[in-house]
Protein backbone atom coordinates (compact mmCIF):
# COMPACT_ATOMS: atom_id res chain seq x y z
CA UNK A 1 0.00 0.00 0.00
CA UNK A 2 1.46 3.36 -0.71
CA UNK A 3 1.25 6.50 1.60
CA UNK A 4 -1.63 9.11 0.45
CA UNK A 5 -0.58 10.75 -2.98
CA UNK A 6 2.07 8.52 -3.91
CA UNK A 7 2.00 7.03 -7.64
CA UNK A 8 3.03 3.74 -8.60
CA UNK A 9 5.21 2.67 -11.74
CA UNK A 10 5.20 -1.61 -12.42
CA UNK A 11 8.90 -2.06 -14.18
CA UNK A 12 9.19 -5.12 -15.59
CA UNK A 13 13.10 -6.60 -13.99
CA UNK A 14 15.66 -8.64 -15.62
CA UNK A 15 15.10 -11.61 -12.73
CA UNK A 16 11.63 -12.63 -14.60
CA UNK A 17 9.24 -10.68 -12.30
CA UNK A 18 7.40 -7.47 -11.67
CA UNK A 19 8.80 -4.51 -9.21
CA UNK A 20 7.21 -1.25 -8.71
CA UNK A 21 8.89 2.32 -7.65
CA UNK A 22 6.84 4.71 -5.93
CA UNK A 23 8.15 7.65 -5.21
CA UNK A 24 10.50 6.92 -2.38
CA UNK A 25 12.41 4.50 -4.44
CA UNK A 26 12.13 0.94 -4.51
CA UNK A 27 9.35 -0.94 -2.00
CA UNK A 28 9.29 -4.14 -3.86
CA UNK A 29 5.58 -5.84 -4.55
CA UNK A 30 2.44 -4.84 -2.59
CA UNK A 31 2.16 -6.89 1.02
CA UNK A 32 -0.99 -4.53 1.69
CA UNK A 33 -3.76 -3.47 -0.70
CA UNK A 34 -6.05 -1.22 0.42
CA UNK A 35 -7.61 -0.48 -3.62
CA UNK A 36 -7.95 -1.68 -7.02
CA UNK A 37 -4.61 -0.10 -8.37
CA UNK A 38 -2.56 -2.46 -5.35
CA UNK A 39 -4.67 -5.38 -6.79
CA UNK A 40 -3.82 -4.55 -10.22
CA UNK A 41 -0.32 -4.08 -9.02
CA UNK A 42 -0.86 -7.75 -7.39
CA UNK A 43 -1.76 -9.24 -10.32
CA UNK A 44 1.04 -7.58 -12.98
CA UNK A 45 3.86 -8.84 -10.59
CA UNK A 46 2.00 -12.65 -9.75
CA UNK A 47 1.82 -12.75 -14.10
CA UNK A 48 5.54 -11.60 -14.03
CA UNK A 49 6.94 -14.13 -11.78
CA UNK A 50 6.82 -13.17 -8.05
CA UNK A 51 4.40 -15.90 -7.08
CA UNK A 52 3.90 -14.20 -3.47
CA UNK A 53 5.18 -17.58 -2.10
CA UNK A 54 5.80 -17.11 2.05
CA UNK A 55 4.57 -13.87 1.54
CA UNK A 56 1.47 -12.66 3.49
CA UNK A 57 -0.89 -9.84 1.65
CA UNK A 58 -3.58 -8.62 3.66
CA UNK A 59 -6.42 -6.56 2.10
CA UNK A 60 -7.21 -3.42 3.93
CA UNK A 61 -10.21 -1.89 2.70
CA UNK A 62 -13.01 -2.88 0.15
CA UNK A 63 -12.85 -2.46 -3.28
CA UNK A 64 -13.65 -3.60 -7.43
CA UNK A 65 -11.18 -5.36 -8.71
CA UNK A 66 -11.34 -6.24 -12.76
CA UNK A 67 -7.99 -8.18 -13.10
CA UNK A 68 -7.04 -11.65 -12.06
CA UNK A 69 -4.53 -12.90 -10.16
CA UNK A 70 -2.11 -16.21 -11.17
CA UNK A 71 -1.95 -18.14 -14.20
CA UNK A 72 -0.71 -21.79 -15.03
CA UNK A 73 2.60 -21.06 -15.56
CA UNK A 74 3.15 -18.55 -12.73
CA UNK A 75 0.05 -19.47 -9.59
CA UNK A 76 -0.26 -17.64 -6.72
CA UNK A 77 1.65 -19.39 -3.79
CA UNK A 78 1.68 -16.89 -0.88
CA UNK A 79 -1.24 -16.41 1.97
CA UNK A 80 -4.15 -13.31 1.36
CA UNK A 81 -5.46 -12.63 4.25
CA UNK A 82 -9.15 -10.46 3.03
CA UNK A 83 -9.27 -9.24 6.89
CA UNK A 84 -13.42 -9.86 6.35
CA UNK A 85 -12.90 -7.48 3.83
CA UNK A 86 -15.01 -7.18 0.61
CA UNK A 87 -13.60 -7.66 -2.94
CA UNK A 88 -16.68 -6.70 -5.79
CA UNK A 89 -15.96 -8.51 -9.22
CA UNK A 90 -16.36 -6.56 -12.78
CA UNK A 91 -14.13 -9.00 -15.03
CA UNK A 92 -15.09 -10.67 -18.18
CA UNK A 93 -12.98 -12.99 -19.83
CA UNK A 94 -12.77 -15.43 -23.33
CA UNK A 95 -10.92 -17.62 -21.13
CA UNK A 96 -11.93 -19.19 -17.55
CA UNK A 97 -12.78 -16.27 -14.79
CA UNK A 98 -11.52 -16.27 -10.63
CA UNK A 99 -9.98 -13.66 -8.65
CA UNK A 100 -7.37 -15.99 -8.40
CA UNK A 101 -7.22 -17.84 -11.54
CA UNK A 102 -4.44 -20.46 -10.35
CA UNK A 103 -3.22 -21.22 -6.96
CA UNK A 104 -0.83 -23.57 -6.02
CA UNK A 105 0.51 -23.88 -2.03
CA UNK A 106 -1.40 -21.15 -1.05
CA UNK A 107 -3.98 -19.97 1.36
CA UNK A 108 -6.85 -17.22 0.78
CA UNK A 109 -9.15 -16.90 3.85
CA UNK A 110 -11.14 -14.33 5.09
CA UNK A 111 -12.25 -13.00 2.19
CA UNK A 112 -16.13 -11.83 0.78
CA UNK A 113 -16.28 -12.14 -2.91
CA UNK A 114 -19.32 -10.16 -4.55
CA UNK A 115 -20.33 -8.98 -8.20
CA UNK A 116 -19.78 -10.21 -11.60
CA UNK A 117 -17.77 -12.48 -13.72
CA UNK A 118 -18.46 -13.62 -17.18
CA UNK A 119 -15.96 -16.31 -18.65
CA UNK A 120 -15.55 -18.04 -22.53
CA UNK A 121 -16.12 -21.16 -23.60
CA UNK A 122 -13.05 -22.74 -21.31
CA UNK A 123 -13.50 -24.98 -18.37
CA UNK A 124 -13.03 -24.20 -14.56
CA UNK A 125 -14.37 -20.78 -13.54
CA UNK A 126 -14.65 -20.05 -9.97
CA UNK A 127 -16.27 -17.72 -7.36
CA UNK A 128 -13.27 -17.40 -5.54
CA UNK A 129 -10.19 -19.87 -7.31
CA UNK A 130 -10.48 -21.00 -10.68
CA UNK A 131 -8.05 -23.97 -10.68
CA UNK A 132 -6.72 -25.26 -7.74
CA UNK A 133 -2.52 -26.94 -8.29
CA UNK A 134 -0.21 -29.15 -6.51
CA UNK A 135 0.27 -29.25 -2.83
CA UNK A 136 -1.44 -28.23 0.01
CA UNK A 137 -3.88 -25.10 -0.47
CA UNK A 138 -6.11 -23.85 1.91
CA UNK A 139 -9.57 -21.92 1.61
CA UNK A 140 -10.99 -20.74 4.62
CA UNK A 141 -13.93 -18.21 6.09
CA UNK A 142 -14.69 -16.96 3.01
CA UNK A 143 -18.06 -16.23 1.31
CA UNK A 144 -18.92 -15.84 -2.66
CA UNK A 145 -21.35 -14.31 -3.58
CA UNK A 146 -21.39 -13.54 -7.10
CA UNK A 147 -22.83 -13.92 -10.26
CA UNK A 148 -20.33 -16.54 -12.41
CA UNK A 149 -21.55 -16.27 -15.84
CA UNK A 150 -20.06 -19.10 -18.01
CA UNK A 151 -20.79 -21.23 -20.98
CA UNK A 152 -18.87 -24.20 -20.36
CA UNK A 153 -20.88 -26.60 -17.65
CA UNK A 154 -17.47 -27.44 -15.48
CA UNK A 155 -17.31 -24.73 -12.40
CA UNK A 156 -18.16 -24.19 -9.16
CA UNK A 157 -19.17 -21.16 -6.64
CA UNK A 158 -16.04 -21.69 -4.47
CA UNK A 159 -13.61 -23.32 -6.94
CA UNK A 160 -13.66 -24.28 -10.37
CA UNK A 161 -11.06 -27.39 -10.45
CA UNK A 162 -9.49 -28.63 -7.39
CA UNK A 163 -6.43 -30.66 -8.42
CA UNK A 164 -4.46 -30.63 -5.49
CA UNK A 165 -2.84 -33.41 -3.52
CA UNK A 166 -4.31 -31.37 -0.34
CA UNK A 167 -8.07 -30.09 -0.60
CA UNK A 168 -8.82 -27.97 2.80
CA UNK A 169 -12.04 -25.43 2.07
CA UNK A 170 -13.39 -25.00 5.27
CA UNK A 171 -16.22 -22.09 6.76
CA UNK A 172 -16.95 -20.96 3.01
CA UNK A 173 -20.25 -20.60 1.69
CA UNK A 174 -21.44 -19.81 -2.04
CA UNK A 175 -24.64 -17.69 -1.93
CA UNK A 176 -24.17 -16.33 -5.78
CA UNK A 177 -25.41 -17.73 -9.26
CA UNK A 178 -23.59 -19.85 -11.96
Amino acid sequence: SSPAGTRFVAVKWTGGYWLYLDDFGFNGPPTTLSSADDWNLLAHCVEGGWTAEGVTIKMTDDFTATKMIGNAEHPFRGTFDGQGHTLTLDISSSGRVAPFLEINGATIKNLKVTGRMIAGGVAYSGGLVGWVAGGANLIQNCVVDTLIGMSHTDGGGIVGYDNSAAKNIEGCVFSGNL
